[in-house]
């Protein structure tokens, strides 16, 4: 890749948009695709780049689900939703158009990248803990209601996602010994890799805690399979699976996160919904399944989903605030019906079954944590989550092997 430290920098503004700025954010994917445009020194290279976007079919299934966001939309009513569907998902294609000019990044590239995430984000965490520190009485308070800890941009889903990632991420530049300039800088990755990890169970924002456990279940049973340590692996895995029964015996915040979401559970199985934000969540999976099930084969179309959902709340549960269901698999079904939904799944699972990437530890936590992401939240349809998706996707296959 040709003016890597740039790419570099573009990676650092995009990481600190999706944690304190929107504008960085934009600024970022223009970036991408400026530094895109300086790998061409002639117009023959410019061609190449299209041959390859045209040829890669990994980069034409992330391109792939902009179209179905193009097409799903064809007829709806609210053009002005689904135009903003059209603005978020735009770097679905413009990114991998712009990642086209580059074929590889060598591992040591690779852990620059990692390395920069991991820095950026330690420093905002320790703000978050400062923050926490100062108003521990209230946070805690306010996990009563299904409330999170306070961040900037209010993404604290993302952020707890973004977590996950950095603890991963964190502890294989200790075990490679990466360092920038001096070598004492490894354990520097190690020790915030513990206390973002740390950081992680204080939030305890429930998508991050599932993929972190579950990523990390994944990757214990990986090790046993290829190292056939059978019964190291078991003992090791008895110890991780007692981690979240400790987490709940000795981390207030998990504690709380744990037993409200059982006593939703029950409030939503009586009917009742009231003012918490997993009752309010659960309904709007409901609301948008029966949606989806009477819009089986086509949906209802990308721009409509919203009012159409708006409608369901406005006459039968006037007294409640409306919510996106926290799910993209069920969001695809209901606009785009069940036809999109298995064109979207193909686009998504792809590049993961392509040529075996799967094998590769970097693709397998990728899709791991993505795959959880997506049960839980809406990633392609917020700015943040798109490009969280498209980027950490092509640096994990682009990976130099």
């Amino acid at each position: 890749m040709k003016y890597f430290p740039l790419f570099l920098l573009i990676s650092a503004c995009l990481v600190a948009g999706l944690l304190v700025s929107r504008f960085l954010i934009s600024l970022s994917v223009g970036g991408f695709l400026l530094h895109g445009l300086l790998q061409h020194r002639s117009w023959q290279e410019g061609k190449d780049t299209l041959k390859n976007f045209f040829t890669d079919l990994r980069g034409l299934s992330v391109a792939g689900i902009f179209l179905l966001l193009l097409l799903g939309g064809i007829g709806s009513e609210d053009t002005q939703e689904w135009a903003v569907r059209l603005r978020v998902g735009l770097p679905l294609l413009l990114l991998p158009l712009a990642f086209a000019s580059w074929k590889t990044i060598s591992k040591t590239q690779y852990l620059q990248l990692w390395a920069v995430f991991n820095t950026l984000l330690s420093l905002f965490s320790v703000g978050i803990f400062v923050y926490f520190c100062l108003h521990y009485a209230e946070i805690q308070a306010s996990f009563k209601h299904s409330k999170a800890i306070p961040t900037p941009n209010n993404e604290h889903i993302r952020y707890s996602l973004m977590l996950c990632l950095a603890v991963f991420a964190g502890f294989d530049l200790w075990k490679s010994k990466f360092y920038f300039k001096y070598q004492f800088e490894t354990y520097i990755y190690a020790a915030c890799a513990v206390f973002m990890l740390f950081m992680l169970h204080l939030i305890s924002v429930r998508s991050g805690l599932v993929a972190f456990y579950g990523i990390s279940f994944l990757l214990i049973c990986r090790w046993i399979f290829l190292e056939r340590k059978f019964l190291l692996g078991t003992l090791i895995l008895s110890a991780f699976l007692s981690a979240p029964f400790l987490a709940y015996q000795f981390v207030p915040s998990v504690r709380a996160k744990v037993d409200l979401t059982f006593y939703n559970i029950e409030l939503i199985k009586k009917g009742e919904i009231g003012d918490y934000s997993d009752t309010q969540r659960l309904l709007s999976y409901q609301i948008a399944w029966r949606l989806a099930n009477q819009n089986f084969w086509l949906g209802v179309g990308v721009g409509d989903l919203k009012s159409e959902l708006e409608q369901i709340y406005k006459t039968e549960y006037p007294q409640q605030r409306f919510m996106f269901p926290h799910n993209q698999f069920l969001i695809f079904f209901a606009a785009t019906g069940i036809l999109g939904l298995i064109w979207f799944l193909t686009c998504f699972l792809f590049p993961f079954f392509y040529q075996k990437a799967y094998r590769h530890k970097e693709v397998l936590i990728f899709y791991a944590w993505t795959l959880l992401a997506f049960m839980t939240e809406l990633p392609l349809f917020i700015s943040i989550g798109v490009l969280l998706y498209v980027y950490f996707l092509f640096i994990s296959l682009k990976l130099e092997r």
